[in-house]
């Protein structure tokens, strides 16, 4: 073996100190990593380093092998400055740091790795390492072995020897368009729910990501169509099959100020999925089902711009269904949808009938109910 081999990993951790109780997490985890023979450096090894905090966090980055960044809701509210002013300076030092590396290295990311101690805490990986392999090491979720496998520079499995190359037969594609039917929208669902407008949602430390409700009159159904959802689904929407797009501006049959909200079927990306698992759809034409909800919001309203305003923060929302209950409301949080994609539109943009939002408005709607849809179009 080579001297260089036989060397021993070192990783900095990078991490918030949330509380006393994750503080400890970070720490244990240095001390694990070092008695497993990773070089492993956080900055509770030391009091005060004679050439600063900000300098000594660069010299570790540098110095380390891999970068652990510890991922919680503090640290990325820090990293991206939502954090309160004077809070969390060292995060962000490091988190402006990471991001020069990483542009440095033209967006080729070997060096940091993001790990959490908590499954749901994934949401909050920077948007620059949301690409990367992500490590859950607490009790429930354990991948510690495998992340120390990768410092040390072994593989996930070992390969076995290659086989004699046999004629391959000829893939037999599937043919379920059940599960791929083209709309998320159930009509007599729908009707049962009744949908009667949208909520945005944000938690009081603005720290996680912003959440669009539909706003239902019905509980049992309502939640029912996010359980269809999310059985098609899962908890991401990966290839943004479900379509949302909110489309600012007048319609004529409707009260001037509003925005129309409308939920429907990305087709191209329904399509994407299908033939990356195997499954055959019916072409060339498709209908789809699509519903529409126009909002009529106070004068002087900021909710949808606020809203906007944290989606492209975080870059990315969650979707749920809101219920009313007496004098509050139910959030579906066990059903929400996490989504990174969301359509702003104004009515100006929209120039004919093929325009897959044309069913806003009135002239463009009554034309596409005459008439089949093609593949790729909603009514």
């Amino acid at each position: 073996m080579t001297e260089d081999l036989l060397k021993p990993p070192k990783v900095f951790i990078s991490y918030t100190h949330d509380s006393n109780e994750h503080a400890d997490r970070v720490l244990d985890l240095a001390n694990r990593l070092r008695r497993d023979g990773i070089d492993a450096d956080v900055d509770q090894y030391h009091h005060s380093p004679p050439e600063g905090w900000p300098r000594w966090m660069d010299k570790r980055i540098v110095w380390a092998d891999f970068v652990f960044v510890v991922s919680t809701s503090t640290y990325l509210a820090r990293v991206i400055g939502t954090e309160e002013p004077g809070k969390g300076l060292g995060v962000r030092w490091e988190g402006h740091l990471i991001y020069q590396h990483l542009y440095n290295a033209g967006a080729s990311n070997e060096k940091f790795i993001p790990i959490m101690f908590s499954k749901s805490d994934a949401q909050y990986i920077p948007t620059p390492l949301q690409g990367s392999t992500h490590y859950c090491i607490g009790e429930n979720q354990n991948d510690y072995p495998i992340l120390l496998d990768r410092c040390r520079g072994l593989p996930r499995n070992q390969k076995p020897p290659l086989g004699i190359i046999e004629p391959l037969e000829a893939k037999e594609r599937k043919t379920d368009v059940g599960m791929f039917f083209t709309s998320f929208i159930d009509p007599a669902l729908w009707d049962k729910a009744r949908w009667v407008g949208c909520i945005f949602i944000h938690d009081k430390r603005f720290s996680e990501p912003p959440v669009l409700g539909l706003f239902f009159k019905n509980r049992v159904p309502a939640e029912e169509i996010f359980k269809e959802w999310q059985r098609r689904l899962g908890e991401l929407d990966s290839y943004n099959e479900l379509r949302v797009s909110i489309i600012e501006g007048d319609v004529s049959d409707k009260p001037p100020g509003g925005y129309s909200v409308h939920i429907g079927s990305n087709i191209d990306n329904i399509f994407k999925r299908a033939d990356a698992e195997g499954i055959d759809l019916p072409t060339p034409y498709i209908a789809t089902i699509s519903r529409v909800h126009y909002m009529t919001p106070a004068p002087g309203s900021t909710n949808l711009s606020f809203f906007r305003k944290r989606f492209e923060q975080f870059g990315s929302y969650r979707l749920m269904p809101v219920i009313p209950d007496r004098d509050s409301f139910v959030q579906g949080e066990g059903v929400a949808i996490h989504k990174r994609h969301i359509e702003f539109r104004n009515v100006m943009d929209i120039c004919d009938r093929n325009d897959i939002d044309s069913v806003v408005i009135p002239e463009f709607r009554k034309h596409n109910q005459k008439g089949g849809i093609k593949k790729g179009n909603s009514g």
